[in-house]
């Protein structure tokens, strides 16, 4: 359902990043680190892309165990 929702649009809210996106990505930061495979889903994979390349997103993800 989210990787329908993401397509055509940059994030959660078509072309804006809100907080929207840093609560659905949190638990993706989790997802990532436990190596689910999220691959399949273009869409997510390509959002989620964006929001980890952000240096906000790096700051607070830095100290966490990978």
């Amino acid at each position: 359902m989210l990787n329908a929702h993401l397509r055509g649009r940059k994030w959660l809210l078509d072309n804006d990043l809100t907080i929207a996106d840093f609560a659905v990505g949190s638990p993706m930061a989790v997802a990532q680190a436990a190596q689910y495979p999220i691959a399949k889903y273009g869409e997510i994979t390509r959002w989620y892309g964006a929001l980890a390349s952000l240096p906000a997103w790096q700051k607070v993800l830095a100290p966490l165990p990978s």
